[in-house]
């Protein structure tokens, strides 16, 4: 099929608006046919996309301070978002905007609300037109997603970390969750007292049988976690000068494989918290 103006606006019309798509659907390929497209597109005053040339990016310059974007675009043969995209990458602004706001002076006169101008569906709150009314959410109506009471889920907790704990979720009610592993307990051996917590014994997460909890002090439960490994490894690999928490990853776990760094890192916490409990009592 020829390259011809009308060939060309009968697929833009369609949609096909890249130049190189057009051609293509035409039967051509070389870059000079390609060319021809986009010819015949800026001839026709349509904009397409293609590279700025540094005589358009000197009127951007030029005009854009004084002149709106529409109008620029609509003399380079440019979209108007395409004009501010340039202008922001040449750090050019309105007259107006340069030294921030400036009381009674408009950048866009034509394009500002006027005084007193009231919108035409003022006062006609709810609104409705006839036949819209099926296509409405009905009152009472849920998601196709909504899960039933009883429904376990499992939610990922990253919490600033690089690695991640996954938990069991279990819907109690309506737009109310808990823990499962919490829930088992509370099911079987009451509320979880004030200041306590519910561990997993083996450390699984995935594993919220009975057996597997343990209700414990939260001072136990610190106790406990700085003897692990893991709490050794991010405090030999804690990053100077950061906030608390802030560990060298690639340290973190090459320290987390060396076991007789992390055990004589263990001996000296021991020792340390030994001395201090000696001095004070």
């Amino acid at each position: 099929m020829k390259i011809t103006k009308a060939n060309v606006l009968r697929l833009y019309r369609r949609g096909i608006h890249s130049a190189t798509k057009i051609a293509r659907k035409l039967g051509h390929k070389t870059r000079e046919q390609r060319f021809l497209v986009r010819r015949i597109l800026i001839a026709a005053r349509i904009p397409i996309r293609r590279r700025w040339t540094e005589t358009e990016r000197e009127q951007v310059r030029l005009l854009y301070p004084d002149i709106s974007a529409a109008a620029i675009a609509k003399g380079l043969i440019r979209t108007v978002s395409g004009v501010y995209r340039e202008a922001h990458k040449l750090e050019v602004h309105p007259r107006s905007l340069r030294g921030g706001f400036e009381k009674g002076i408009h950048a866009w006169p034509a394009g500002e609300f006027k005084k007193g101008r009231q919108t035409w569906n003022k006062g006609m709150k709810g609104l409705s037109f006839p036949g819209c009314e099926r296509t409405q959410f009905k009152k009472g109506h849920l998601p196709a997603t909504t899960l039933y009471d009883g429904a376990v889920t499992i939610r990922t907790d990253w919490n600033g970390r690089h690695d991640y704990r996954q938990y069991k979720w279990i819907r109690m009610a309506k737009a109310k969750w808990g823990m499962l592993h919490v829930f088992v307990w509370e099911h079987f051996c009451g509320p979880v007292p004030s200041g306590h917590i519910v561990v997993f014994a083996n450390g699984d997460t995935m594993n919220c049988r009975l057996d597997n909890l343990r209700c414990i002090s939260r001072m136990q439960h610190a106790a406990e976690t700085r003897m692990k490994d893991q709490y050794i490894a991010k405090c030999l690999s804690h990053v100077c000068g950061q906030g608390k928490g802030q560990y060298d990853h690639d340290l973190y776990l090459h320290v987390l494989g060396d076991k007789s760094l992390i055990e004589a890192k263990r001996r000296q916490l021991a020792l340390r918290r030994a001395i201090r409990e000696q001095v004070h009592g």
